[in-house]
């Protein structure tokens, strides 16, 4: 143990991407393909316990690495930052924005005026108050069952950091990011969706990076990512007909929803692009990374 943490310790990039591909595709697949029958016989919702594994994988990964780069005191720095939710409101906006603004673009190149106007999903005569719980409910569900922050954000962004700027690490990232999804969405028969999330994992990779380096909060890319899937999980749901729709043309709204991620991220790099070019010095006291002998390897 003490020799396979000593490489983890002089390797920790490597490690935590050959972790995280392992624990995904190793072992959370395999679990995922053996056990939707049992998950359905057990009433759980579709996905809850099968792609458990998968979805925390890169957390598992990074807090494997974390723990060997760092101990205790590292798992500390991830607790609070995860914790922390005192920052500004215009960082919350934010994360709302992220979401709201691509969704709408994506709404808007999709259907027509006339198409919303008379769908059965947009009726007057539906339940609206039902359909915001639910839309909450989804919110709160998905951030619980989502583990990739804790690997991207705060393993893996931590890493990169001492030996490049920020935003050359967030691209880095959003490569990482897009081909650890590639063989799900394959053998999945979802290819044809995987292509417009390279560039949504490139963009989002940057708005993610760039709200939790400037809030040190853990817990608010954690919450637009969860709040980015739990709209369109809940639209699947709750808006039947115009998702119909949506699927009929392939993945078109993923690469609308791509074009608009993508005009927010140029538009954050554009307006703080000195910050996102100069080396980062997190606060001494959450400086985990200084703990590894060789921390961007």
């Amino acid at each position: 143990m003490v020799r396979i943490r000593t490489f983890m310790r002089e390797w920790p990039v490597a490690w935590f991407v050959a972790l995280t591909f392992l624990a995904t595709y190793g072992i959370g697949l395999p679990w995922a393909l053996l056990s939707g029958d049992f998950e359905e016989a057990m009433g759980l919702r579709e996905g809850f316990l099968s792609l458990m594994i998968m979805r925390y994988s890169p957390t598992i990964a990074g807090l494997a690495i974390v723990a060997a780069v760092a101990g205790k005191s590292g798992l500390q720095v991830w607790l609070v930052q995860l914790l922390r939710w005192r920052v500004s409101f215009s960082y919350y906006l934010a994360v709302v924005g992220f979401v709201a603004f691509p969704f709408l673009v994506s709404l808007a190149a999709t259907f027509t005026l006339d198409e919303l106007a008379t769908s059965p999903d947009l009726a007057a005569s539906r339940n609206w108050l039902e359909i915001v719980w639910l839309y909450l409910e989804e919110i709160f569900y998905i951030p619980l069952t989502n583990g990739e922050e804790t690997g991207w954000r705060f393993a893996l962004l931590g890493l990169l950091l001492p030996r490049m700027k920020p935003l050359f690490a967030m691209f880095i990232i959003g490569v990482i990011w897009s081909v650890w999804h590639m063989p799900a969405f394959f053998l999945f028969e979802q290819s044809a969706e995987w292509y417009p999330l390279v560039i949504i994992c490139m963009a989002w990779g940057v708005l993610y990076g760039w709200i939790y380096l400037r809030t040190g909060s853990l817990l608010l890319p954690v919450l637009a990512h969860g709040l980015s899937n739990a709209t369109f999980y809940a639209f699947e749901r709750l808006f039947p007909s115009l998702n119909a729709h949506w699927e009929a043309i392939g993945a078109t709204e993923d690469w609308f929803f791509a074009a608009g991620g993508t005009v927010i991220a140029i538009a954050v790099i554009l307006v703080d692009r000195v910050y996102l070019m100069t080396y980062y010095n997190p606060p001494v006291a959450e400086d985990w990374v200084s703990k590894s002998p060789r921390p961007a390897i």
